[in-house]
Parts: C-alpha cells; structure tokens; sequence
C-alpha cells in the first residue's frame, strides 16, 4: 500500500536522510531534475531561459506583503524580497509555457525544518487519523518496510523534515521555501513550488487533498499527476524554445531509475522510493502525454483523474484509460482459515509494488516484473484475542495481464520475501494470479491454508486465473 500523502505539495530531495554517509547524495536527485534542460551540470544557477522574454512584474501577481516575516531572513545570501521577485518571474514564464492565465497571486515564506515537521505534523493529523496511521503503521512493518516496533508518525515526520525543501500551501496559496536549500537549487525548488500554485489556480489543489480510504493506489495515481505536472510545467519552461521535445526518451527513463536508486541508500528505501517515485516517473509520463496529445490532455487529468499507479508508469496504459482487473476477496473465508478477523482493506498498486521489489532485484528487473500488473486487492487480519499493537497477518491477492506476467512477477517478489521476510510467509500462484500471505500464524496448516485462500478469492472472469 502506499505511503500516507505528503502534506501540501511538496519537492523532496530524500537523498539529505543520508547526508553523513554521502553528502553528495544531497543535490543529486534535485541536480538531475535541473540538467535535464540546462544541458549542464549541476553549477549552473542560471534557469531563465534565453529563448523566452522574461515578465519580472505581473500585474495579477504581486505578492501581499507580510509584516510578520523578518525581511532580513535569507536563504544562502537570497533575501525574501528576491525570493518573491524570483517566484514572480517563474509563475509568469510557467504560465506561459503551459498554456495557461495567471489569475491569482502567489506569496512565498521562508521556513527552517522545524516549521516544515510542524506543518507536516499539522497537515497529516487533518488527514488521517491516529488509528489509520497506526494500523497503516503496523501493515508496512508486517510487510518488511519498517521497523517492526518504529513508530510511523515518527519515522514519516522525519524523513518529510529532512527530505522536503519546499512545500505549497493550498490553504494559504504561499510557496514555503526551506532556509537552508542551496543557492545553485533554489531556482528549481521555487519553479516547481510555483508551478503547484499554477495548478491551484486552475484545478483547486485543495479538492485533491482529501485522503481516498482504502483506495491507496487511486490516491497515488493522483499524487504521480500533481507532482508529476509540476515538474513538467517547470521542465517546459527551462526547456527553452524547444519545450519538452528536447528532453529524449533516455534521459526520461533515467530520471525515473534515479528515484528507486537513490532510495537504496535510505534508512527505509521502499518508504523512500514511494515518496520520490512522483517526481520521476509521474514527470515522466506527462511530459510523454504532452509531447502526445498537448498540455490540454493534462488539463483533462484534472477532470477524470488517473485511477491507477499503472496509468501514471505507462503512458499508453493512460492514453487507453485501462482499468484494474476486478478482483475481490471473501474475507470471512480467509478470517475462518486463519482463525482471524478483518482489520483494514485497501488497495496496492503496480507503484508500490515496483517500489518493494526494487528492493531485492536490479531496477530493470523489478520494472519488467511490476508491468503487467492488472488489479489487486489487501487485507490484515489479527486473532480475535490479540493486542491491538500485534502485527498483522498480511493477505495480497493480485492479477496479471498474462501467465508469464503473473510467473515473472511471483519470482522477484520470491526474491523480496526470502530477504526480508524469511519465515512465515506463502507465495502461491495459479494462471494470471498470485497471492501472497505473510506472518501466518502458527498451527496453520500451509496446505489448507492455500486451499481455502484459492477458493476466496474472485477475478473477473475474462481477466481471471
């Protein structure tokens, strides 16, 4: 399942988690992002694009000021009036590249980490309450993702305090800038916060913040878009005259690789690779859908959002608008097989997926092994009797496009289990479909187990195993 949404809009440069073991880790990501258009490396701090006229005061724009900011704070010698003038420039030129008015205004704030964990804090607590996160918690750590004892609230509001450089408010329409992102990135941190406040304008970011229970694929399919647009709208814009068809199908493809890589060297990478897959495969496919059909085929999204993950990895999975595979599960036949009850449903998607298979197999691997994905479906289960801090025994049944898609992906997931999750657990496939359980309880009989879980599970019959 995926990870809990990220409050407001937000870039992160996860790669600052490991900054003592790597400390040029901490611009890679970002500096990847910025060359793709600049054709240079990382030292170039300029973003202004020669081939665009450049609009330092539109009317519609000028920011409110704010007495309440100290005007001497910051960021590595910018002071918050450049920073306003700057995020200026940027909202009128990604206007115009993505083809849409400037018809509101954008304020910016300057935030250290603390504020950025109080924000996060704040904003996750509206969304998602104590008992979700807690069980959400427990689901990942039965999967291997987390620590089996870490506290998720916790371990999410640090890794978003040191990996956010730059949040965009909904609430508020303020681009909050991190005090301590360096001088040569803050082009790239401001252009892709303003490119949100543009969406806001347009398509009310604010409606697309409610959380989506048990629907966590469909809620991540919607997170790939809106990071994945911004990052495009501010490729568009220092792409020069050439747009986005300067950027070449290779240079796509690494920037989505780059994200599941670098997360390897995280703490908690499948977490990790969750939380950065949007801003590389999500700017991915819409930059191949704008080269497509146009910006006017993104602006559709807005009205008929992507329902899947695998819509938003595969662009000719969006452009045909292909549906999950139906797939249920008889949860009180698998509640009598364990001799457990229900805790939480949801769903888990080719994202997620890809993202825990990526750790145990190369990347190629893992992408070929999570592409034909069709559908999916999760449950937790736990012993009538037992303490609401055990565990959860884990149920993923999913479907695939093919046998040998179903095949190749029962193999690497193989290869995860026996990794992180060597006891306890059962992989069985059968056609198009594989199921996986983990932390069986003990005293259950594999072969009855395997036998009731078959006949609980139903697939569309002309998708089905």
């Amino acid at each position: 399942m995926a990870a809990p949404r990220v409050p407001g809009y937000a870039v992160h440069v996860l790669a600052r988690l490991w900054q003592p073991r790597s400390p040029a880790w901490a611009s890679r990501f970002a500096c990847m992002v910025a060359a793709i258009s600049s054709a240079a490396a990382c030292a170039s701090t300029g973003h202004r694009s020669p081939d665009l006229t450049v609009e330092t005061e539109p009317s519609t724009t000028t920011p409110s000021p704010n007495p309440n900011l100290d005007s001497r704070r910051t960021v590595d010698g910018h002071r918050l009036e450049d920073l306003e003038q700057e995020a200026r420039t940027a909202l009128a030129n990604i206007a115009r590249a993505r083809n849409l008015d400037v018809i509101g205004e954008v304020k910016v704030r300057l935030i250290d980490r603390p504020e950025i964990r109080r924000f996060a804090e704040r904003s996750l607590n509206e969304s998602i309450d104590p008992e979700t996160l807690r069980i959400v918690g427990q689901i990942q750590a039965s999967l291997g993702i987390i620590p089996e004892h870490a506290d998720p609230e916790r371990l999410l509001l640090d890794m978003l305090e040191e990996g956010i450089w730059g949040i965009y408010d909904p609430k508020t329409q303020t681009l909050l800038i991190g005090d301590f992102v360096p001088k040569p990135l803050l082009p790239m941190v401001i252009g892709h916060e303003v490119a949100h406040g543009l969406q806001d304008m347009h398509f009310d970011l604010s409606l697309h913040q409610e959380p989506l229970p048990h629907r966590s694929d469909a809620e991540a399919a919607r997170r790939y878009l809106i990071e994945g647009e911004a990052q495009a709208a501010y490729l568009a814009w220092t792409s020069g005259a050439e747009g986005l068809g300067r950027i070449g199908e290779s240079v796509l493809n690494a920037l989505s690789d780059q994200a599941l890589q670098s997360a390897a060297l995280t703490p908690y990478p499948i977490l990790a690779r969750e939380l950065q897959m949007p801003y590389g495969d999500g700017t991915a496919t819409i930059v191949r859908l704008v080269l497509e059909q146009g910006w006017g085929a993104v602006d559709a999204l807005y009205r008929d959002l992507p329902q899947t993950s695998e819509q938003m990895l595969h662009i000719d999975k969006l452009l045909a608008r292909e549906g999950p595979i139906s797939l249920a599960i008889d949860t009180d036949s698998v509640g009598r097989a364990l001799t457990m009850k229900p805790v939480w449903h949801d769903q888990v998607g080719e994202a997620s997926l890809l993202a825990i298979l990526a750790d145990a197999s190369p990347i190629k691997v893992a992408r070929q092994a999570a592409a034909g994905w069709g559908g999916d479906a999760l449950i937790a289960l736990r012993t009538v009797d037992a303490p609401t801090t055990t565990l959860p025994t884990i149920l993923i049944a999913t479907a695939w496009d093919s046998v040998e898609d179903a095949a190749e992906f029962a193999s690497a997931l193989q290869s995860y289990s026996t990794k992180a999750l060597p006891k306890s657990t059962m992989l069985t496939h059968r056609g198009t479909a594989v199921i996986w359980v983990v932390r069986i309880p003990d005293g259950v009989s594999p072969s009855k187990l395997e036998a009731a879980l078959w006949d609980a599970i139903a697939i569309d019959k002309g998708q089905g195993a």
